[in-house]
């Protein structure tokens, strides 16, 4: 049986694909079976976000299937943006609208109290849509005085938060150094036991 990966995002789709191959997963997606589908994100967290879609697609084509949500904290915004890391304004702004908004709130705040992370929540469904399993990854950092020039289509915190491990940018990790504090499989490693059973 394969696992389906509940999500439209190809970047996404690619990064949990290859994780999954690391622990010899046989993994498919959305795009792979065809389907346009989506499920309207109305949770209060990102847990129950990431249900609502696992939920909805293990029962639609009855596989067990891992979907997730990830949000943008900022610890001298108590977590802002959070799970509207997109819609931070109250609707669905830009990228550049959303780099802006983190450089004008953090305006008058210290250096040392930049500390900002991103986390990301798995979780795993069996094929009737139970909920059976989560994970819980980070990708912690902090927020300089200047965004970098980069910039990364629909990724628009990448351009914010540094990493100090790496002395980069979210956006300019390599492939290896991304790999090495990769959120996703943090997550997964979590419920490796239970995808495995499953499958």
């Amino acid at each position: 049986m394969q696992l389906l990966i509940a999500t439209k995002n190809p970047a996404k789709q690619n990064d949990y694909k290859q994780i999954l191959q690391s622990f010899d997963i046989d993994a498919i997606s959305l795009k792979d079976l065809g389907d346009p589908d989506d499920v309207e994100e109305t949770g209060k967290t990102l847990y129950e976000n990431a249900c609502l879609k696992a939920e909805y697609f293990a029962k639609k084509h009855g596989l067990p299937t891992i979907a997730d949500d990830s949000g943008f904290e900022i610890d001298a915004l108590n977590g802002e943006p959070g799970i509207y890391a997109r819609r931070w304004p109250g609707y669905e702004a830009t990228d550049e609208e959303l780099i802006g908004m983190v450089k004008t709130k953090l305006a008058d705040i210290p250096l040392p109290k930049r500390t900002a992370k991103f986390t990301n929540m798995t979780v795993l469904a069996d094929k009737t849509g139970k909920i059976i399993a989560s994970g819980t990854g980070y990708i912690t950092g902090f927020i300089p005085l200047q965004p970098s020039d980069k910039r990364w289509p629909g990724f628009p915190y990448r351009s914010c938060l540094f990493v100090p491990q790496f002395n980069k940018f979210w956006g300019e990790l390599l492939t290896e150094e991304y790999k090495q504090i990769n959120f996703r499989y943090t997550a997964v490693k979590k419920m490796l036991g239970e995808i495995k059973e499953l499958l």
